[in-house]
C-alpha cells in the first residue's frame, strides 16, 4: 500500500548530527542532506531546529553544544527560502551570570527574530538539562516568553524523557513536576504558541494528555517517533487511540526527529514509523518491532501533516537579514575556545556568502 497523497510539513528536523560534531560536513554537504530529505520524503517544507547551551553547564569546561546550529540554519534557509522554516536556539547561559538575565534572553530572542527565525527551540526540559537549567517557567525567562507571545512566535520545548529509560538519580524528574511547570508557564503566558515534541512523553496516559491539550488553545504535541510512544498506543484498544486523535486532530503536528547527518537519510526510518502506523492497515516493518498499526482517516491526517502547523507559521518562511546573520557569526568567531575543528572555517564561509546576499 502506498501512502496518501497529502501535503506534508515536517516540524522536527535537526540542523546538526545526533552525536559528535567535532568534524562537521561542508556547507555543500549540509545542502545535500536537506535535498536528500526532500527527495526521499516528498515533503512540501520542513522546520529546521537549532539548540545551544554552554558546554560548561554539563561538562564543566568552556564551549557550547551545537552552537553552530543557528548559523548553519540561516545558511540552509537562505539556500532554500521557500521550503525551510528555522527555529533559532534559545541559548542558555547558566555558567555566565552576566548573560543569565531577563534582559539578555529578551535581547537574544529579539535579535534572532530580526535575523529571520520563524520560531524557537529549547532543550531545557530534557532530563539531563532540567536540574541544571531550572524551571521552564523561571522568572528569568519571562521577558523572552512575553516577546514570543506578543509576536505570535512558536517555541518547541523538549520536556522529559520516556519513563522506561533508566536515568541517573540526579537526572530523574517526576512527570507531575514537569506538568506543574508547564501549567505555571502557560498560566503566565496563556497565548504562547508552545509545541511539546514526542507527545510530551504522555502516551501512557491519554486522558491526562487530552486534558492538558484542551486547557490551552495554542498548545500542541508532535508525533516525533520515540518508539515507546507507539508501544504505549498499542496498549490501548485501537478505537480508544483512534478516537483520541479524532477529538484532538487540531492539536497534533507531524514530525520525524530527523538529523541532517550521514547514514540517517536512506530513507528516514522515522518517516516510515509515523506514516505506516497512521496510514496502513498492516505494516511488516512495524510488526517486526512487535507493533500493529492504527490507521486514521485522510481528513484527520491532513490536519496533522500540514494544516495545524500552518496555524503557527507564516505562509512562507520569514526572509533573512544578512546584517544580523553576519553579526551572529562574527560574535561566535570572537570565542575560538567554543569552536570545534572546522567551525571557524564554516563561519567564515557563511559570513562571505551573506555579504553577497542582496536585501
Amino acid at each position: 500500500m502506498s501512502y496518501y497523497d497529502l501535503p506534508i510539513i515536517d516540524c522536527h528536523i535537526h540542523v546538526s548530527a545526533n552525536g559528535d560534531n567535532s568534524k562537521r560536513p561542508s556547507l555543500q554537504r549540509h545542502q545535500e542532506f536537506v535535498q536528500e530529505v526532500f527527495d526521499k520524503t516528498g515533503d512540501e517544507a520542513m522546520v529546521l531546529l537549532s539548540y545551544w547551551y554552554e558546554k560548561g553547564d554539563l561538562f564543566g569546561k568552556a564551549g557550547g553544544v551545537n552552537l553552530m546550529d543557528t548559523p548553519l540554519g540561516y545558511y540552509l534557509k537562505q539556500k532554500c527560502p521557500q521550503k525551510l522554516y528555522l527555529f533559532g536556539a534559545v541559548s542558555r547561559h547558566m555558567q555566565t551570570p552576566s548573560r543569565n538575565t531577563r534582559e539578555f534572553y529578551l535581547e537574544q530572542t529579539k535579535f534572532r527574530h530580526q535575523a529571520g527565525c520563524d520560531g524557537f527551540k529549547s532543550l531545557a526540559g530534557h532530563c539531563k538539562n532540567y536540574r541544571i537549567m531550572g524551571r521552564l517557567s523561571a522568572p528569568v525567562l519571562d521577558l523572552h516568553y512575553e516577546y514570543l507571545e506578543a509576536h505570535q512566535l512558536p517555541i518547541m520545548i523538549h520536556v522529559g524523557n520516556p519513563q522506561v529509560l533508566i536515568l541517573e538519580k540526579s537526572e530523574q524528574v517526576e512527570p507531575q513536576e514537569y506538568l506543574e511547570d508547564i501549567t505555571e508557564l502557560l498560566t503566565k503566558f496563556p497565548k504562547l504558541r508552545l509545541i511539546l515534541p514526542h507527545f510530551n512523553f504522555m502516551s501512557q496516559d491519554l486522558d491526562k494528555a487530552e486534558d492538558l491539550l484542551n486547557r490551552w488553545e495554542n498548545l500542541y504535541f508532535d508525533l516525533t517517533p520515540n518508539i515507546f510512544m507507539y508501544e504505549d498506543f498499542n496498549k490501548y484498544p485501537d478505537q480508544v487511540v483512534r478516537s483520541f486523535f479524532e477529538r484532538n486532530s487540531d492539536k497534533i503536528l507531524y514530525g520525524t526527529d530527523t538529523f541532517l547527518e550521514e547514514g540517517n537519510l536512506n530513507p528516514p526510518l522515522q518517516v516510515q514509523v509515523v506514516r505506516d502506523f497512521f496510514e496502513k492497515e498492516h505494516s511488516d516493518f512495524l510488526a517486526s518491532m512487535g507493533l500493529h498499526t492504527v490507521p486514521l482517516s485522510k481528513n484527520v491526517l491532513k490536519k496533522i501533516y500540514r494544516d495545524n502547523l500552518m496555524k503557527l507559521l507564516p505562509d512562507t518562511p520569514s526572509p533573512l537579514n544578512p546584517e544580523y546573520v553576519i553579526k551572529e557569526c562574527e560574535g561566535l568567531l570572537a570565542y575560538p575556545s567554543y569552536l570545534n575543528e572546522n567551525d571557524g572555517i564554516l563561519l567564515q564561509e557563511i559570513i562571505a556568502y551573506f555579504k553577497n546576499v542582496e536585501v
